[in-house]
């Protein structure tokens, strides 16, 4: 037996079996039947895939840790003023300071005025360089400084 992914507007909306003995061609059968697309399917298509040219693609794929990790480090976004915390309870807030306070006039003015610090920001990568921290440590500490309650 065979599985089919019956395609309509692009998203697959049933999923058929059909024999593989040559006695219906599957794909002509539902292109003339419901003016869908019948094509044969790999074990774990489900209904809701996408089909783009001639590939089905889930809508939800399975991420990595890895990528799981480096999509959660592109959008997370806290409080700078937590952040700060975390970093004066860690005993590095006067450290990044002197170092904030020797940098262009915009890094100064962000480091005293913004609401808000990307964990994925040059200016945070730097300053993680220059401190020592590794990819983890930061992880840790923007997790930390999200947790902050006042």
């Amino acid at each position: 037996m065979k599985k089919y992914a019956i395609i309509k507007d692009g998203i697959v909306s049933q999923i058929i079996e059909g024999k593989d003995d040559g006695s219906r061609n599957w794909e002509e059968y539902y292109s003339d039947v419901t003016k869908a697309v019948a094509k044969v399917a790999p074990e774990n298509v489900g209904i809701g895939w996408k089909y783009e040219g001639d590939e089905l693609i889930n809508p939800n794929p399975v991420l990595s840790e890895q990528e799981q990790t480096d999509q959660w480090r592109a959008t997370e976004v806290v409080d700078l003023y937590k952040l700060k915390i975390i970093i004066d309870n860690m005993g590095d807030l006067d450290t990044i300071e002197t170092i904030i306070s020797s940098q262009p006039k915009g890094v100064q003015l962000a480091w005293q005025n913004a609401n808000t610090v990307r964990r994925d920001s040059k200016t945070v990568a730097g300053l993680a360089q220059v401190m020592g921290y590794s990819d983890t440590q930061l992880d840790t500490i923007f997790k930390n400084a999200k947790q902050v309650q006042l």
